[in-house]
């Protein structure tokens, strides 16, 4: 059940990684969108439980990925997530970096799912940026799939499609 937590957050930081590597290309526009896949690898860090039943707990997770674009974007990703009642949501930043250095802070939410959702949906938003993303607006989605890895729930993989659209200042 905590991998689920983690693979959400891995879909934020996929899609992070996917608007940066697109943007970079289309460096001239002053406006446009751009689209990618992005693979992430998390950890829940720690679980505190409600009650003794497993369905109510609060959880922490971080994450790292890597953007199918060329170049390729290092999106790194920590993370928060309550279940109620076997009820999920999910919020957490994630920090993109690009080939020259420049990074872009995405603030990363989800719509509340049932935990055993193997499909996850985020919405991200560039809320900062450095260099070539300085004051740069982006939003983009991200559509995953999520996976445990190994025997250890704690240990996540997501595979995400992204979409996102972009604005120079």
């Amino acid at each position: 059940m905590s991998g689920r937590a983690l693979m959400l957050a891995a879909v934020a930081a996929a899609a992070t990684m996917l608007i940066a590597g697109s943007t970079l290309a289309a460096e001239t526009a002053k406006e446009g969108t751009y689209s990618g896949k992005i693979s992430f690898a998390g950890k829940i860090t720690k679980k505190v439980p409600l009650g003794e039943n497993d369905r109510s707990f609060t959880q922490a997770f971080e994450m790292e990925g890597t953007s199918s674009s060329d170049p390729p974007v290092k999106s790194r990703c920590l993370g928060v997530a309550q279940v109620i009642d076997g009820v999920l949501e999910e919020h957490g930043d994630c920090v993109d970096t690009d080939k020259d250095g420049d990074q872009i802070l995405w603030k990363t939410t989800e719509e509340p799912r049932h935990y055993y959702t193997p499909i996850i949906a985020i919405t991200e938003e560039a809320v900062a940026g450095t260099g070539k993303f300085s004051g740069r607006s982006a939003t983009q989605t991200l559509n995953c799939g999520y996976s445990t890895l190994g025997e250890d729930e704690s240990v996540f993989g997501w595979d995400c499609d992204v979409h996102g659209k972009y604005k120079l200042p």
